[in-house]
């Protein structure tokens, strides 16, 4: 007698020849649905294309959310949802309605450029997205990184201070000033930024006197003199050292007859780099060209 024990495997064997005749028959059913989900797909990717021509964005939003759902693998869903959000985008509107797209734009653009890394303008994009979403945090990240892996990385170094100035981070925008300063010192241009920067915390501040006012017009004058000592011609340099030496004027106590001849000296240095700088901008100015005289018609010869 077989007994219960035998029952048994006569059951286990019956029902492993079951699912061995089954297993062919999965793979073409599996394969046909996955083939069908992905003509889906793109049939919603075609249909959101439509909605966005007529201008309808957010259903063209939710017809690539629905694309996305049925196949994940189609990069183009992303792209084309990421722009349908973009038109729905406000640059610099802080409102929950514009951070929601925001924060569609910058989902499916992470999405699209992973699937397709040699698509540099889906990474600008991104960029570009998180600074006119004041997302600053994740830019500033993002070129910190690439500064990390690169220290001469120059372009990284020189986009990095706007960033911070915008992110009201003024005092770090000035230390990544001057590490462009450190990578080519001999480009006037970085020096010449940074006394923009000084002369920029000085405009329009009339709380900032005496002392304090002088010592920050003369951060601004050194670098700027400096980057006249590298371009004797660099009329932009010229210009704000006249804008400056207005700035440091400010400073001195016109009640107090020795200061009030600083404040005069300082509007004279101001008048004098003016003038330096429009003569040379004269100078470099194409000469005018003078038209040949018309002829006179009025006076015609009589036959």
């Amino acid at each position: 007698m077989g007994g219960p024990d035998a029952s048994h495997r006569h059951d286990v064997a019956r029902f492993s020849r079951f699912f061995r005749g089954l297993v062919p028959v999965f793979g073409p059913v599996l394969l046909l649905a996955a083939g069908c989900d992905d003509l889906s797909a793109r049939k919603l990717i075609k249909e959101g294309n439509d909605d966005y021509r007529k201008g309808d964005f957010k259903a063209a939003v939710a017809k690539y959310d629905e694309a996305i759902k049925l196949n994940p693998g189609l990069p183009k869903a992303d792209i084309n949802r990421a722009y349908a959000c973009q038109a729905q985008f406000t640059p610099g509107l802080k409102s929950p309605e514009n951070d929601k797209v925001a924060d569609c734009m910058i989902e499916s653009l992470d999405r699209a450029y992973k699937a397709l890394p040699e698509r540099k303008d889906l990474l600008n994009l991104k960029i570009q997205t998180w600074i006119d979403a004041q997302r600053y945090e994740l830019a500033i990240g993002y070129f910190k990184a690439l500064v990390a892996k690169d220290p001469k990385d120059l372009e990284t170094v020189k986009t990095l201070p706007g960033i911070l100035l915008r992110a009201g981070k003024a005092e770090e925008a000035l230390e990544w000033y001057r590490k462009r300063c450190d990578l080519e010192p001999t480009n006037p241009e970085g020096y010449y930024a940074i006394g923009v920067f000084n002369w920029e915390r000085l405009h329009d501040k009339a709380q900032i006197t005496g002392e304090r006012r002088i010592k920050m017009a003369d951060e601004a004058l050194a670098p700027l003199a400096k980057a006249l000592q590298l371009n004797p011609k660099y009329i932009d340099a010229m210009t704000y050292i006249n804008l400056v030496y207005r700035e440091r004027a400010l400073g001195w106590d016109v009640n107090v007859p020795e200061q009030l001849k600083k404040q005069q000296d300082d509007t004279a240095k101001a008048n004098e780099w003016q003038h330096k700088a429009l003569a040379l901008l004269k100078a470099a100015a194409p000469p005018e060209k003078k038209e040949p005289p018309k002829d006179d018609k009025s006076k015609e010869k009589k036959g």
